[in-house]
């Protein structure tokens, strides 16, 4: 915790003095019981701006800010959290006119300031059974597919509360597995997913006459979303929240979106781009894909920013 403090002000052992840089902050109200939720809904507006991202200057981009304004009160013992007021801050910046983030199919660089590779011709991959531990998120009427909101963080706590050896158990744990499900076949998944901890993630398999949801542009929408992490054993123990589940082996079209992990922000990767491309080569080729769920993974080298995104289509 800081506090402000006069710049002629002598800091006295042990407290130490620390600036700050200025400058633009995207800015979110929130008290103590939502924050998770507030500092989700404040990157997701950031990621999703067509005029500010993120502020990737050395000295900002490794740090947000909550700023209390009553600290006495925030701290009382008696005060509910309800009522421990923040303001949550992270900096940014305005996107000039001439950053793009545009790039071809064949994984070159795009001509933008990100230097956002596109892998937009697929390459068939085949998956082992995948055992996963995540949970499950409705989404709101009309979601789309590169639009879904995914509460990270209640994923985090849920697993923190598995038990203190939860990283020996998780298999490479910044890497993720995002499964979008369509309202076609949801009955089904449904069912499935309220089982116990041992049931087995098993979309149905038939495709129907109209395009899948995932293929149809502006027309597709979610309906829920699974995110977990890949374990290589059980945890612990389960909160109610987090299921365990196994994805069933099989074979996919990958599409891919990345960039340098070393100069990542928290900018949003262009995954729209992988489902117009993923429809396309669809429709061209003919292609016989499960129309009621798709597959997401992303990659965090740094352990928080997504750096690669990955679309693997469900071939039947």
């Amino acid at each position: 915790m800081w506090v402000m403090v006069p710049e002629d002000l002598k800091v006295p052992e042990p407290f130490i003095r620390k600036e700050f840089p200025g400058g633009l902050f995207a800015a979110l109200p929130a008290n103590l019981s939502v924050i998770g939720e507030r500092w989700d809904l404040l990157q997701d507006w950031i990621v999703n701006s067509e005029d500010f991202e993120v502020d990737s200057c050395p000295e900002k981009m490794r740090y947000c800010l909550e700023e209390c304004l009553d600290y006495v009160t925030f701290h009382a013992k008696e005060t509910p959290d309800a009522r421990r007021q923040l303001d949550l801050l992270s900096p940014v910046r305005r996107i000039s006119s001439g950053e793009t983030m545009n790039g071809d199919c064949s994984g070159k660089p795009s001509s933008g300031k990100a230097e956002v590779m596109l892998e937009l011709e697929p390459r068939r991959v085949a998956l082992p059974d995948v055992t996963l531990a995540g949970c499950c998120f409705e989404q709101k009427a009309g979601a789309l597919p590169w639009k879904k909101h995914v509460p990270w963080y209640r994923l985090a706590q849920a697993i923190y509360r598995t038990g203190p050896d939860f990283k020996a158990r998780m298999i490479m744990g910044n890497y993720t597995f995002t499964l979008l499900c369509g309202h076609y076949g949801r009955e089904e998944w449904t069912d499935r997913r309220t089982q116990s901890s041992s049931s087995r993630v098993q979309p149905s398999a038939q495709a129907q006459p109209a395009r899948p949801f995932y293929l149809a542009g502006k027309e597709g929408t979610v309906a829920e979303v699974f995110v977990a992490v890949e374990i290589s054993r059980p945890f612990e123990s389960y909160p109610e929240e987090l299921l365990e589940q196994v994805l069933p082996a099989r074979d996919y079209l990958v599409f891919a979106a990345w960039i340098d992990p070393e100069i990542v922000t928290r900018k949003k990767l262009p995954s729209n781009k992988l489902y117009s491309a993923a429809a396309e080569y669809v429709a061209e080729h003919n292609c016989k894909v499960a129309a009621n769920f798709c597959l997401e993974r992303e990659y965090r080298a740094d352990g928080q920013n997504v750096d690669r995104i990955e679309l693997y289509v469900p071939l039947i």
